[in-house]
């Protein structure tokens, strides 16, 4: 963001009108935490609360000031709205709210006639795919639809997002390139109370009855879609296949009221207190928030799926998810946490691999099957060239053999190669270092192929390689640590000519080929061969390191022949 910034107002020398709120709101920040070491700009960490808007507002006033020709002085005064600022604020927006016939029934002039009409539908696009917009019960509801149904003939597979519908929705769209419909209704500023739940029945008897939808969806519940997500699967227990919640807000006293370990947010809280009509002492006592709530949806055997970070100080983990987590195991219900490192944001995973393998298996669709390649730049292929490149690889002609072979659609080969990378940690590029790194180990891989160890011979990086095993033996763990039964390859690194004074094959051949047979064994790990039937053919290295295209297609096939030997993982 602040590179971002930086570039903002470097255009003010070509003549944009650029004002920097950033240096002002810092030191408003600054002064008001002086005074007041409880205040919060923002209770979530993202989104400024009223204070924080005030400041913004402060801000941008003091740089329009010599735009608009206002005396300087302006700027300096408070601007605080009065109460009787707000209540005028509030009077007008009713106003309007009627004129424009809300569904709102918190707000006064609310007209049940109304909110029964259906108004007209709107089409649009959605990344690449129709989307369905119109209102059920007043309220403003969309469906994105895929270009083919999952099975033709039958009823509409579909995921539900209850809240922020397009906020990183890379496992929506991959889903939806699959088959599924994504849908969604706005039920804003109701937290899960039983209001959004008549709201969520009154979408799902739509869907089902008149759109003719599976009558069981998997739910996505981000931050306090949980509290929404989780509500209604245990108000409806055998109308759910499965649940997805990530960083979920499962208790609100924790969030948002901040009575535990979090932040909270005390404009949402009362709006919280609002959406259920309870005052702060009934809230507190309520004993319907999702960690208390579970027993529905564990008879019924509802699967769920956490992800959530064990940093978050807004949503605390131990006060949401570890706390749902174990008493729904405890009740017999299956679930899956995964924990992150960091704070609360950003949800969901960069590969959406966890996400859409989990939505498949609980609608009884096909898991692929995938294979990670993690390696340099003989993984990533930088023997070949040309527009064709990408299906030159040896990992994607890997994938082609093996769905050949088992004639499966859903095989798929990961290229994670990274060029001049090593296995060690010191060593000038390490791997572990890469963003490929993170992608292989949020695959979901079933098997991964190891395919590291040959920059590890160069000049600079052989006085590290005491720690290669020890480098080697921490990735073999932390694969299996993100994905448990993985099946985990060695390959053997191929030959090399160049000199010595580069990558050598004598000391890939006598160094680096050893640690990778040590570590495979200690570590009960199948080994790949790519050296032996290299080593007497240099003419397929034209740089002297880096296999031509003739070359990937045996590495391709010495890799194939190796897993046909675990046949049972792959069928």
């Amino acid at each position: 963001m602040d590179k971002y910034a930086e570039w903002l107002v470097s255009k003010r020398k070509d003549g944009w009108k650029v004002i920097d709120i950033r240096p002002g709101l810092r030191k408003l920040i600054a002064r008001e935490k002086a005074g007041n070491p409880g205040f919060r700009y923002s209770g979530d960490g993202v989104h400024p609360g009223p204070e924080g808007h005030h400041m913004i507002a402060r801000e941008v006033l003091a740089g329009l000031v010599p735009e608009i020709g206002l005396a300087p002085e302006v700027a300096e005064k408070d601007h605080r709205p009065t109460p009787d600022t707000m209540k005028k604020h509030e009077k007008v927006r009713n106003e309007w709210l009627v004129k424009t016939g809300h569904a709102r029934p918190e707000i006064p002039g609310y007209d049940p006639e109304m909110a029964k009409r259906q108004f007209p539908r709107t089409v649009s696009v959605w990344n690449g795919f129709l989307r369905e917009e119109f209102t059920v019960g007043g309220r403003r509801a969309f469906i994105v639809f895929p270009d083919k149904a999952v099975v033709s003939g039958k009823e509409q597979l579909w995921i539900w997002r209850p809240q922020f519908f397009d906020y990183k929705p890379i496992a929506d769209l991959e889903l939806v390139k699959r088959g599924y419909a994504a849908v969604f209704i706005s039920m804003e500023d109701l937290y899960g109370s039983p209001k959004a739940m008549e709201v969520m029945d009154q979408f799902y008897r739509y869907l089902v009855d008149e759109r003719k939808f599976s009558g069981k969806p998997v739910l996505f519940g981000l931050s306090r879609g949980g509290l929404y997500a989780l509500n209604w699967a245990e108000k409806n227990p055998l109308c759910v296949a499965g649940v997805y919640v990530d960083a979920p807000v499962c208790d609100f006293k924790s969030w948002p009221a901040g009575r535990g370990k979090g932040k909270g947010s005390p404009d949402d809280w009362n709006k919280c207190l609002r959406a259920y009509g309870f005052n702060e002492q009934q809230a507190l006592s309520y004993k319907g928030n999702p960690v208390d709530n579970m027993r529905g949806m564990a008879k019924a055997g509802i699967p769920l799926l956490f992800i959530s970070r064990t940093e978050d100080d807004v949503v605390p983990i131990e006060e949401n998810t570890d706390v749902f987590a174990k008493r729904y195991a405890k009740l017999g219900g299956p679930v899956k946490v995964i924990r992150r490192p960091g704070g609360h944001h950003p949800h969901g995973f960069d590969n959406p691999a966890h996400i859409v393998d989990f939505v498949l298996s609980v609608t009884g669709q096909p898991v692929p099957l995938r294979v990670a390649c993690l390696g340099d730049s003989n993984t990533f292929g930088a023997g070949v060239a040309g527009a064709n490149k990408d299906v030159l690889r040896w990992s994607h002609l890997l994938g082609r053999e093996l769905r050949k072979k088992f004639k499966r659609k859903e095989i798929e080969v990961l290229n994670c190669g990274v060029n001049g990378r090593t296995l060690l940690a010191k060593g000038d590029l390490p791997y572990i270092k890469t963003g490929e790194y993170r992608n292989a180990l949020n695959s979901h891989a079933q098997i991964a192929i190891i395919a590291l160890g040959t920059n590890d011979a160069k000049p600079q990086n052989r006085k590290f390689l005491s720690e290669f095993k020890q480098n080697y033996a921490a990735i073999i763990a932390e694969l299996r640590e993100n994905m448990p039964g993985i099946q985990i390859y060695c390959a053997i690194p191929l030959p090399s000519w160049q000199s010595s004074s580069q990558i050598d094959k004598e000391t890939v051949e006598t160094k680096i080929i050893p640690l990778v047979k040590q570590v495979a064994r200690d570590n009960k790990c199948e080994t790949i061969d790519f050296f032996s039937p290299f080593q007497n053919k240099p003419e397929l290295f034209p740089d002297g390191v880096h296999p031509n295209a003739d070359g990937q297609v045996i590495m391709a096939d010495i890799a194939f022949r190796e897993l046909l030997k675990k046949q049972p993982l792959i069928q």
